[in-house]
């Protein structure tokens, strides 16, 4: 008699694609720095009350940072030529002056890091979950973040 036996089922890939009607976060990942009025520092290492310098130089007090943890799949990865990639929610607006927006707006444009996604330099998804930072100032700020521009608008 021969027996034949099956291997156990795979278990289910894991997609890149967030779930339907899920909310996507906003916020940076750990190591992304921020221009502070003491120089760049981490978004994990900052607190209520520190001053941060925006794009034009003025100076805004930070009033909170929350964290929370997020699904791999609402994450985007930037690529930077030399830097290390920066780590973004999937709803954080980011400003882009690159040549695809001088093609499609004829400007610099604002726009979510999820629809700047084009699978080389700006990718969705990592394996695991990573850790967010939000940060709360009181006006709509815009940052320069790692090189990056931000836009982060007034807490509710």
């Amino acid at each position: 008699m021969t027996t034949i036996s099956l291997a156990p089922p795979l278990r289910a890939l894991r997609t890149s694609a967030p779930r339907p009607g899920a909310l996507e976060p906003t916020g940076f990942g750990r190591a992304v720095r921020v221009r502070t009025l003491m120089g760049w520092q981490p978004v994990e290492r900052l607190m209520a009350g520190d001053l941060v310098l925006d794009k034009a130089g003025n100076l805004h007090e930070l009033r909170g940072v929350r964290q929370s943890r997020v699904d791999g799949a609402f994450v985007i990865r930037i690529r930077r030529k030399g830097r290390a990639p920066l780590v973004v929610g999937a709803a954080q607006v980011l400003g882009s002056d690159d040549w695809r927006a001088q093609v499609i707006f004829g400007q610099a444009a604002a726009c979510p890091a999820a629809r700047m996604v084009d699978g080389t330099a700006i990718r969705r998804g990592q394996p695991r979950g990573a850790m967010l930072y939000h940060l709360q100032f009181d006006t709509t700020v815009c940052l320069d973040v790692d090189g990056a521009t931000a836009i982060i608008p007034a807490a509710q």
